[in-house]
């Protein structure tokens, strides 16, 4: 796993802007976004639907470009990145967990898990299917690991959607409402695997929640409002 440095800046994100241009004016989804997050930080982002929280996410991991501003990660500024250097950058430093997984139907559980160490990874077969097997132990999936995802439940498909996206050891994990279409049951279960994984695996986790117990489980808790991300007063240490 990455070396866990607790005080260490991990990101940092500098007046960032986005604008959309819709019946042809100029609209404004997020305005001057600041934001630090540490090595090993879990940090929850409340906010409405149509907020943009998503879109926030999706800037953080490059996969969109910001109208302004600067997002520096892991030492290095994305946004002066060329979308191939992007794409390559991403493949080293990002984990993205969808709200609706987005598993690949004709693969199993193992097979979908592999699927970024195959892209990254200069290892054999037989070391990348090792470690992967490896992470379906650690979410409690090893004996579901020849199934596909239609067999599995939701919570089950959820579970391994995050084990794809820590499985090549990212600093950070973005997490778009990972337990938004879960029953109580999974979402407690979704809610344990990530404190768990936070801990274990000294990553940094931000996500993107309605979900006001998760949120309350996270080291620092913001609220994105009429384009202003606000940091609440409690700050969990």
């Amino acid at each position: 796993m990455n070396n866990f440095q607790a005080s260490s800046l991990l990101l940092t994100c500098h007046q960032v802007t986005k604008q959309y241009i819709e019946c042809h004016q100029s609209v404004d989804i997020l305005q001057s976004i600041h934001l630090e997050v540490n090595r090993g930080d879990s940090l929850a982002i409340l906010g409405q639907s149509g907020s943009g929280k998503t879109t926030l996410l999706q800037i953080l991991a490059g996969l969109t470009k910001p109208t302004s501003g600067d997002i520096i990660i892991n030492n290095q500024s994305i946004t002066s990145l060329s979308d191939k250097q992007l794409t390559a950058w991403r493949k080293h430093n990002i984990g993205f967990v969808y709200q609706y997984h987005y598993l690949l139907p004709e693969l199993t559980a193992l097979e979908n898990i592999m699927i970024p160490l195959l892209l990254s990874s200069h290892h054999t077969i037989t070391n990348i299917k090792a470690q992967a097997e490896k992470i379906l132990i650690q979410i409690g999936l090893s004996h579901r690991k020849n199934h596909k995802p239609a067999a599995l439940s939701g919570g089950e498909r959820q579970r391994v959607a995050i084990a794809r996206a820590i499985v090549h050891q990212p600093p950070l994990v973005l997490m778009d409402e990972p337990t938004g279409n879960l029953d109580h049951n999974n979402t407690n279960n979704i809610q344990e695997l990530i404190l768990h994984l936070q801990h274990t695996c000294h990553m940094s986790f931000i996500i993107a929640t309605h979900d006001t117990i998760l949120s309350q489980k996270m080291t620092q808790q913001y609220h994105l409002t009429q384009g202003h991300l606000v940091e609440s007063e409690k700050r969990i240490s």
